[in-house]
């Protein structure tokens, strides 16, 4: 039961993670974030250098993955984990 639970996540992880890339390439996704990279150095009155620009754009690459994987990063670890842990109890 674990194993098919966990493989029947794996693939609906897969295909939500296949959306989000097909996603951030049609809508222009990595423009905007690059542009709004640059608008976060203006801001803090940084000094606006393509290395540091990319150092921003990959953090918020970072933080943007990091809120959208969590709900599944939850799921696996307190719903099918769960299953796991109480089936061995008894």
């Amino acid at each position: 039961m674990y194993a098919k639970d966990k493989l029947a996540f794996g693939f609906f992880e897969s295909f939500v993670g296949e959306i989000k890339s097909v996603s951030t390439l049609l809508l222009f996704l990595f423009p905007l974030m690059w542009k709004l990279a640059g608008d976060v150095l203006t801001w803090a009155e940084l000094p606006t250098s393509e290395i540091a620009q990319s150092l921003v754009f990959m953090l918020l690459s970072w933080a943007i993955d990091l809120v959208l994987d969590l709900p599944f990063q939850l799921y696996r670890t307190f719903v099918i984990e769960e299953k796991v842990f109480f089936a061995f109890r008894r």
